[in-house]
Parts: C-alpha cells; structure tokens; sequence
C-alpha cells in the first residue's frame, strides 16, 4: 500500500471518528440559527407556545444527537 493510500485511510479513520451534526445543524447550519427560527415562530403564532425547543437545545447540548445517528448508521 501506499503513503497516500495509507493517507486517505487515516483521513477517513478520523472522519468517521468525528461527532455527527444534528438534523437541525444539517439543514439550519447551526442549533442557534433554528432556535431563532423557532423562537421567531412562537412569538408569530406559527408555532405552538409548548414546542419543546428547550429539550432539543437540551439534546444539542449533551450529545443525544450524535449518539442517536450512530445507533442509525
């Protein structure tokens, strides 16, 4: 095998290693950016006053995110 092949290998290594995004930082780009949003919607009426955003900002926090999509993949 090559060095470069061995490379890419490490590369990969360290990429799968890594913790995964959130669905929200996904398609959001940030949690910040889709609690604003949510925010915004519940001060509107959009969005029911219950959603659960402080769990979610909760589930960011702590890593419940990152430990679920690796129980997906």
């Amino acid at each position: 095998m090559s060095v470069r092949g061995l490379l890419g290998r490490v590369k990969r290594l360290e990429e799968a290693r890594l913790p995964r995004p959130s669905p929200f930082v996904r398609l959001f780009g940030s949690f910040a950016t889709f609690e604003a949003k949510c925010l915004e919607e519940m001060a509107e009426g959009k969005l029911a006053g219950d959603f659960p955003i402080d769990c979610l900002a909760k589930w960011e926090r702590d890593g419940t995110w990152a430990s679920a999509e690796g129980r997906w993949r």
